[in-house]
């Protein structure tokens, strides 16, 4: 009777091990930083547009790319969760910064990102955003 757990538990779980996947190739990140002033607890941002390139390795799993980016930088990454056309992470880093990271997936050309970076000193800042597919071109990727 045990001998059918295994298989059956392995066959059970396969469809929760979904992996974020993304294109890969030339994306833009436009965003908003936005943080509260110390002082006068007065909100206040920066927006910027990041060009970014996805290599084809990382399409495959891109939330998992990220952490393991993070990790190389000597963060700890806590709770990654992958579901459908979600993902996102924590990490703490040994600069005492911590980051939560979340992703969804608006079409196969977008995707809302959202992190949340605190530092020791107790101002967080929220970067979000819209990453937008440009091209297939891979050319620029680093691996």
């Amino acid at each position: 009777m045990f001998k059918y757990i295994l298989p059956v538990s392995a066959l059970l779980a396969a469809p929760l091990a979904q992996s974020f996947e993304v294109k890969a190739g030339s994306w833009q990140f436009p965003h908003r930083i936005s943080w509260q002033e110390r002082e006068s607890k007065k909100p206040d941002y920066v927006e910027g547009t990041e060009e970014m390139c996805v290599s084809r390795t990382a399409a495959t799993d891109y939330a998992k790319s990220q952490a393991a980016e993070l990790e190389a930088d000597g963060c700890r990454i806590e709770g990654l969760q992958e579901s459908g056309d979600t993902a996102g992470f924590r990490a703490a880093c040994e600069n005492r910064l911590t980051f939560r990271l979340s992703y969804q997936k608006l079409s196969d050309s977008r995707i809302r990102v959202k992190q949340i970076v605190a530092n020791p000193q107790g101002n967080d800042y929220v970067v979000e955003g819209e990453m937008q597919h440009q091209n297939d071109d891979t050319g620029q990727c680093n691996g």
